[in-house]
């Protein structure tokens, strides 16, 4: 079919003069400009253009839809189709769909638009902002380093690319952030999810503490949540020095007076207290004060929390040990690893506070894709 066409090289000159001046709008946008602009890179043209994704458009004009893919939207709005996945059949799809959504909510258009448009005098000086076109628009972190090399600053980012273009939108001498008059270099490095991109964000502010990160500090607990059975078969959740217990702390906390405090709070939210037991039966009064402690700790003392997605080459397997995230270990097939390989390739973590917080809310959000193996009380799978 394209056998006897022009290769890219040969038109690339026309295609640019084609695009030049116009905003470029496809379905699924990232995927078709970051192609097309790496083929121009091929050919020693850097190529950047307004651009418009018309998936994120209909998303915000045609609420609702069962899907968004090009063929299965445009069926559902009453878009005729013909010659999909062909180069020509797709193209006429995309062109009719945005026609439709110009005519039904034209300001969503303007709204929506993207620039990729680069102003030097928005970077310091000497920074190469054709690095930038390297940049790809995946999860990641990435890191700013000033003339020594020190890291200044590290964040994780949804987009790689757009987190590191959103600290240049004025002119550099007029940046807010002092720190960031230091920049001289950037890298980053793609993640495989947020919470991986997260935790090594927080991994490297307690490491290097760049001065552009609020600082991190390790939190030395001395308190612990136990459960404890009083004569008749009750449960009560009881906070104590760890120093003065054998058990492994579902929860830890800086004070007793902290983890009693929070306790009580967490005992008023569900309106029971200890002195409730009497009124239900041992089952019953175990059975909530268990899932007490289940939301506030990780599903078993021992685990692994791996997480995967189709799409992606890396799984993830987040690593508790007695209670305590002790880090996360990129994988390429999480059915296949041992306990050893595990923990040869694991990144370690401090657990912070908010990290745990964070991490205990991704679980329960994420719990239905998630494979969550109990290591048992010893750690072994």
């Amino acid at each position: 079919m394209v056998r006897n066409e022009p290769t890219f090289s040969e038109v690339a000159d026309e295609v640019f003069e084609m695009l030049k001046g116009h905003v470029f709008v496809a379905h699924n946008v990232k995927f078709d400009y970051g192609f097309l602009k790496a083929s121009f890179k091929a050919n020693q043209i850097t190529f950047r253009s307004d651009h418009i994704c018309t998936v994120e458009l209909s998303r915000k004009v045609f609420l609702n839809q069962s899907s968004y893919s090009l063929g299965k939207l445009c069926q559902s709005i009453g878009i005729p189709v013909s010659n999909r996945h062909r180069a020509f059949g797709d193209t006429e799809a995309t062109a009719r769909l945005f026609e439709k959504i110009w005519n039904t909510d034209r300001q969503k258009i303007f709204e929506e638009i993207r620039s990729d448009e680069i102003n030097p005098d928005y970077f310091p000086q000497g920074f190469n902002v054709d690095d930038l076109d390297n940049v790809p628009e995946t999860v990641g972190l990435y890191r700013f380093y000033d003339e020594d090399d020190s890291i200044i600053y590290v964040s994780k980012t949804k987009n790689l690319r757009n987190g590191i273009l959103a600290h240049f939108k004025q002119e550099f001498s007029q940046n807010k952030y002092k720190w960031i008059q230091k920049l001289k270099r950037f890298d980053f490095e793609e993640m495989p999810s947020e919470m991986s991109a997260l935790m090594l964000e927080n991994k490297e502010v307690v490491l290097f503490k760049p001065i552009g990160n609020k600082n991190i500090k390790p939190i030395k607990n001395k308190a612990g949540v136990y459960l404890r059975r009083d004569i008749e078969g009750y449960t009560d959740i009881v906070v104590s020095d760890i120093n003065k217990e054998e058990d492994t702390p579902f929860f830890k906390f800086t004070s007793v007076i902290k983890g009693t405090k929070y306790i009580q709070q967490l005992y008023k939210k569900i309106d029971l207290s200890s002195t409730d037991k009497k009124h239900l039966s041992v089952d019953k009064y175990n059975h909530i004060v268990f899932n007490l402690v289940q939301s506030i700790t990780y599903p078993f003392q021992n685990c692994w929390i791996i997480e995967s997605k189709p799409y992606q080459e890396l799984s993830v397997i987040y690593i508790v040990k007695n209670y305590e995230l002790q880090g996360y270990a990129l994988v390429d097939d999480p059915k296949y690893v041992d306990y050893d390989e595990v923990y040869d390739v694991k990144v370690d973590v401090v657990e912070t506070s908010e990290l745990r917080r964070f991490f205990l809310q991704f679980i329960r959000q994420k719990k239905a894709s998630l494979n969550i193996i109990d290591l048992g009380v010893n750690g072994d799978v």
